[in-house]
């Protein structure tokens, strides 16, 4: 009797494997949401070539990793830098090329951002030029004088580098672009580790690590250490008007507490992995254009809802590059009586300045515009002509 249980589990052990041999995981491949998309369904596309391999299964989010200890460079063997200053800036990628092809914000993205092959190739470009990250802050000396002045610190490299600001604009994969070549936002694995998620026509869940500029960087960062020597990573400057990282943590949002509560491991991962939460104003406003009220109210916004969940920051990007070019003009300075002490324009030519309760730095735009046309003034950061992909562009 036990002989013939035996051999009918044995039997049964079989079958069950045999089955699960049978089974693979559905495909999937990014396409454009049919309820966000004005045109009709366009055909379902494959993922860009990948920089490392992608897995399909999505893995079970865990919070709070532990950062890995990154040894600081000895004192001997750095050198005070006293050259330009370039601050580099990108916005999202275009992380499914195929896709962003067949709607017409594709041609949007194909002006003011990068492909993923773009992406990688412009940070072998830099650190081949002997960049090296840098903390935006530490720009910034310790401390203010009792009348609240501010000056530059005393920037120290490892020796024969070169520092640099990396930002990354708009980092809140809004709802309105989800779907049309975009990832939907960041996430942690199992593992810790940053990835990017985004949701497959089926209802299936990519997760990919090597087509956005979080995962991406910090995959660069793991193979080349030296090129953040301190641990710095970039400043991600983001609104606040539809969420921040993928995730709908607006005033208006039905789900608001429960994305606060799922993006805070996230948020908390970053800063600990040395990136640097900006403002870029609450509702992406011209400052030139809009009144003194709506800078205040939109500041307001920005600190109440995105402050509340990032923290304290003394960074502020211009939306558009475009700010009040008079410091003393009542915009600008309702900023500075806000925190902000860093604030950022745009502009190719390196450029910052210390004033009497601020500084202020331009960055250096690099997207599909300028690598086609400023070639010759990206030079001395990266040679466009072998950053530039046209397999993957629009």
């Amino acid at each position: 009797m036990h002989y013939i249980n035996i051999k009918l589990i044995i039997a049964f052990a079989i079958a069950l494997i045999t089955i699960a041999g049978c089974i693979s995981p559905a495909s999937v491949s990014p396409s454009p949401d049919p309820a966000i998309t004005e045109e009709n369904n366009p055909p379902v596309a494959s993922p860009s070539p990948s920089i490392k391999p992608t897995p399909t299964q999505a893995p079970t989010p865990t919070p709070e990793p532990t950062p890995t200890p990154r040894p600081t460079p000895r004192p001997e063997d750095l050198e005070e830098y006293n050259g330009d200053i370039f601050h580099a800036f990108y916005h999202f990628l275009i992380a499914f090329p195929e896709v962003a092809k067949t709607n017409p914000y594709g041609k949007d993205m194909d002006i003011v951002c990068v492909t993923p092959t773009e992406y990688w190739r412009s940070l072998e470009e830099l650190y081949k030029n002997d960049f090296v990250l840098m903390d935006i802050n530490a720009y910034l000396a310790e401390g203010e004088g009792e009348d609240g002045s501010v000056k530059k610190a005393k920037l120290m490299v490892p020796k024969g580098k070169k520092p640099l600001i990396i930002s990354f604009d708009d980092i809140n994969y809004y709802s309105k672009t989800l779907g049309k070549g975009i990832c939907d936002k960041v996430i942690l694995d199992e593992n810790g580790d940053f990835a990017m998620s985004t949701l497959q026509p089926d209802g299936s869940e990519l997760i990919t690590y090597d087509n956005d500029v979080i995962p991406l960087l910090e995959k660069f960062c793991a193979e080349y250490p030296d090129f953040s020597p301190f641990g710095a990573k970039g400043v991600l400057a983001i609104t606040g008007y539809d969420g921040i990282l993928g995730y709908r943590v607006q005033r208006d949002s039905p789900n608001r507490e429960s994305e606060i509560e799922a993006v805070k491991p996230v948020v908390e991962a970053l800063k600990a992995s040395g990136w640097v939460f900006a403002s870029h104003s609450y509702g992406h406003i011209h400052t030139r254009s809009v009144d003194l009220e709506r800078v205040k109210s939109d500041t307001d916004n920005w600190l109440n809802e995105v402050g509340s969940i990032v923290g304290e920051t003394q960074v502020y990007v211009f939306a558009y590059g475009e700010y009040t070019k008079d410091h003393s003009d009542p915009k600008f300075q309702y900023l500075l009586e806000s925190g902000f002490r860093i604030l950022c324009g745009v502009g190719l030519p390196p450029h910052i300045k210390a004033y009497d309760r601020h500084i202020f730095m331009d960055r250096q735009n690099i997207d599909g515009y300028t690598l086609r046309n400023n070639t010759q003034r990206l030079s001395p950061l990266m040679d466009a002509s072998v950053v530039f992909c046209p397999e993957e562009r629009i």
